[in-house]
Order: C-alpha cells, then structure tokens, then sequence
C-alpha cells in the first residue's frame, strides 16, 4: 500500500521556533549564530521527500539525522563530518543517520533528497536481492566528480517532476524512489564487495529481461510464474525477487503476466466482430481468464471501458 502524499511549506524568522522544526524533521539540532530566515518546501511521503530550502543570515547548525540526506546548495555551504569536510556548492554530500555533521551557512539556497533510513535498506537489499546488505558508506563523498555529476542531473528531473505536479501520482513516486535510490547507491561509495553487489543488481536485471520476454512471447499459452522461472533458469522465489527489485511498484511477475495477458485481450477484442461469432467470453478464456466477472472487473479497472464496448466498438 502507498504511503500518503505530504506537500508542506515552512516560513519561519525565529531561530529557536526554526531549530525547533529542523529537530522535528531532522533530528537532534543546534543553531548557533544569527538566523533572519528560514523557509522550506518539501514534497513527497514518508518514504522520500524532496526538500528545497531558502536560509537568510550567517550562522553553523549542528545536526545528527535520522534519516539519509543527500544535500547540494546554490552558494558556498560548507559542512565538517569528522576529520571530513567539504562544500555543497561544489558537490553534493551524503549525511547519514546518527552520524554528527556541521554546516556553515550564509544567504543561501540548498536541496535535498532526504530518505527514511528502513525504507532505503530495504529498497536497497530487493535491488541487489541480498538480505545481508547494510548501508553502510564510506564517507559523505560521491565516488568521482562523474557521480556527483550524475545526482545533480537526476535531482534536476525529480525536482522537475515534482514542479509539474507529478509527485501526487503513486506511481510516479514510487518510481523516482527507485531511480533516486539506485542514483544514490551509484554516487557513493557502500561498504562491502562492491563488485559482488554490481553482479547481484546484474543478475536481477538479466532474470527480469528474461522472464518478460518469455511473458510477452508465450502468454497466450497456459504459462505459469513457474515456467518463466525455468526460462531464467532461477527458482520461483528467485524471479519473485528479481521483479520486486526492478519494479518501483513492486509488481510480482503474476501481476505483470496478468498485465500482459490483458493487454492481448484488448487487442483481440479491437480486431473482433461479433458478427463473426466473436465474443468477450471466448476472448477471455482465449487468454487465460475462466471468470467472466473477473475478467471484466480487471479489464474496466485497468482501461477504463467494458469488454462489451471494446468489442462493439
């Protein structure tokens, strides 16, 4: 089930009522320093939010989160974490959870993909189908100047995205979560055998292709899940996984067969005459589908029309 939809917008010239929401957001925080204004936008659910801030003054925050943070900024914003340090201005910067960081702040303008930390592991362990994965990164760095370059662009179509009203939609989200997701994983560097994990994605991607192929080629004939398996040479469980780990929606590989046997009964339904013979009951058991009610409730809920009309048509 999607999470709700949250569009919310901050206006606030009080630093304490500011450090206040920030800790409610974001977790422990002090501002130290003069705030004149804080205004934030943020878009999206509780398991990832675009947030687009406006800061007016001069002034440090030091922050411990709670969720992941990826943060990039208009002008110089720079951060410490450790002996680490940087500038968002130059190149975004991952901030994770329960790890201290501070900012050095100054008329300025900053965005940020903030992640629900279980969400995000989870996301990340159905895309590499491992259950041991930990996010665990080796510093708030991208990889390569490349990578860095790489978040900003897909920022640049989420933030896009979300200024045409598109966020709203569950599926659209659920889908930027993804990209925004596997962005991530590829801009900064995760503890462990990295190499391992790429062939892990790999092999997910490679059963999914294979599975869809051989559900587009054969769906007119009495398939199972389990035969798309034994084409991918993978257990049943196996292309379960791999179709939840390449679908935002987490779509089970019965659901997509469903999908695409319906989209061949459309067909079949658009070049019949039922002056022919042609019904929607022998078209739909010509596709699998041995209950007409259902068949017709799948058919109205995902084309918005009746079998009967398509036909008539």
């Amino acid at each position: 089930m999607s999470a709700p939809y949250i569009e919310t917008a901050v206006h606030l010239t009080d630093a304490d009522q500011t450090e206040q929401h920030l800790h409610d957001t974001y977790g422990p925080v002090v501002i130290e320093n003069g705030l004149r204004l804080f205004h934030q936008h943020l878009a999206g659910d509780e398991h990832i939010q675009l947030h687009r801030g406006r800061f007016e003054g001069s002034y440090t925050i030091a922050i411990e989160l709670t969720q992941f943070v990826v943060a990039s900024a208009v002008s110089s914003c720079r951060w410490e974490e450790g002996r680490d340090s940087g500038d968002m201005a130059f190149e975004p910067a991952l901030f994770r959870p329960h790890t201290p960081y501070v900012n050095h702040l100054a008329d300025n303008e900053n965005r940020a993909v903030v992640f629900n930390a279980d969400a995000l592991q989870a996301s990340a362990r159905r895309l590499y189908g491992r259950d041991d994965v930990v996010l665990a990164f080796d510093g708030p760095r991208p990889a390569t100047p490349q990578d860095g370059e790489m978040w900003l662009s897909v920022l640049d179509l989420a933030r896009a995205q979300q200024q045409a009203g598109l966020l709203s939609n569950d599926l659209v989200r659920a889908s930027l979560f993804r990209l925004l997701t596997v962005t991530l994983l590829d801009t900064f560097r995760l503890l462990g055998d990295r190499p391992a994990l790429h062939a892990s994605a790999a092999r997910q991607q490679t059963i999914h292709r294979i599975a869809v192929d051989y559900f587009h080629d054969y769906a007119s004939l009495p398939i199972t899940i389990d035969d798309a398996a034994a084409a991918a040479g993978v257990a049943t469980r196996e292309l379960v996984a791999a179709f939840r780990a390449s679908h935002p929606d987490d779509a089970a590989p019965t659901a997509y067969l469903r999908t695409v046997r319906l989209a061949g009964a459309l067909d079949d339904l658009r070049n019949g005459d039922p002056t022919r013979g042609d019904t929607v009951t022998e078209i739909s058991q010509r596709w699998g589908f041995t209950s007409p009610s259902r068949f017709a409730a799948l058919f109205r809920a995902t084309y918005g029309l009746t079998p009967g009309q398509v036909l008539r048509s």
